[in-house]
């Protein structure tokens, strides 16, 4: 169980002023709309001119939050690899419109794994804690201050919790998943598309996803760390290709592998570019077949 902590690799930006919500909403493959008094996060994607990830985020409904009035107003949760790169493009994309988008610095990006976890600080929230709206049960995430006598303290050893859990869940985040393909990182599974959006219906049709994102761990000594190997293909044991790599903390990871290839409640095994073997599983909380 992972107690509340800062995600001290997650950024945010502001996105504010007469206009936000109807400039984000064509940017982004979740409906914005989706975002009121009573839901304030959603996850969603920002795609390159091919269809592909560009940035990877979380939007936070700030509005009369950070001001006392009606001004739309939204917090960008990204990682910090991303941070300038987004600014710039959404200034680029904004035209004229009379929004601001600037660093925000004064909040922390917070999780926990259980709503006991939560109940128990006594940091001031600025969002009570939500559920993470990628899976129910994964987690909660809130805002809060970073500074003053109950702010939360920064915890390296919980963020490689934090990585281990996301990885044992098989979600993929932020630099990991960039210029992949929404789809097969779970993106849809994720709650990160609208299908009925028209940015969405232009760009992909209702057909079968072949390959996805799922979890895997390596087959060795658990004293010992594995590094990723250049070549990242991955080989059945007649060594036919089933999929890659995409990431790995030494022990556990992420890997695109074939949806054919792994049954259901079954471990299978592969074997990297190195002979190295590890097992990969389906996620217990993607729909059954």
């Amino acid at each position: 169980m992972l107690p509340p902590f800062k995600l001290n690799f997650r950024r945010l930006l502001l996105v504010k002023g007469h206009g936000s919500k109807q400039f984000l909403q064509g940017l982004i493959t979740k409906d914005i709309e989706l975002l009121n008094e009573n839901n304030k996060l959603i996850y969603t994607f920002l795609l390159n001119v091919k269809g592909r990830i560009f940035v990877d985020m979380f939007i936070w409904r700030l509005t009369n939050i950070l001001e006392n009035n009606d001004v739309e107003s939204y917090g960008i949760e990204i990682d910090p690899e991303k941070l300038e790169v987004l600014q710039k493009a959404l200034n680029i994309y904004k035209l004229r419109r009379p929004i601001i988008i600037e660093n925000l610095n004064k909040f922390n990006v917070c999780f926990c794994s259980t709503i006991k976890d939560f109940q128990q600080t006594s940091s001031k929230t600025i969002i009570n804690w939500t559920s993470d709206p990628r899976i129910s049960n994964f987690g909660y995430r809130s805002l809060i201050e970073n500074e003053g006598e109950n702010c939360l303290e920064f915890n390296q050893n919980l963020e490689k919790e934090y990585i281990s859990h996301r990885y044992k869940w098989g979600i993929g985040e932020g630099m990991e998943i960039i210029d992949q393909i929404p789809l097969a990182m779970n993106g849809d599974l994720l709650n990160g598309i609208s299908f009925d959006k028209e940015l969405i219906s232009r760009t992909y049709h209702s057909g079968i996803v072949r390959r996805r994102l799922m979890p895997f761990k390596w087959l060795f000594n658990d004293s010992l760390e594995i590094n990723m190997p250049e070549d990242l293909t991955l080989k059945d044991e007649k060594g036919q290709r089933q999929g890659k790599l995409i990431t790995s903390n030494g022990k556990s990871g992420l890997c695109l592998v074939s949806v054919g290839f792994v049954p259901e409640n079954i471990f299978i095994r592969l074997f990297d570019s190195n002979g190295r073997a590890l097992e990969v599983w389906r996620p217990n909380w993607w729909p059954k077949t």
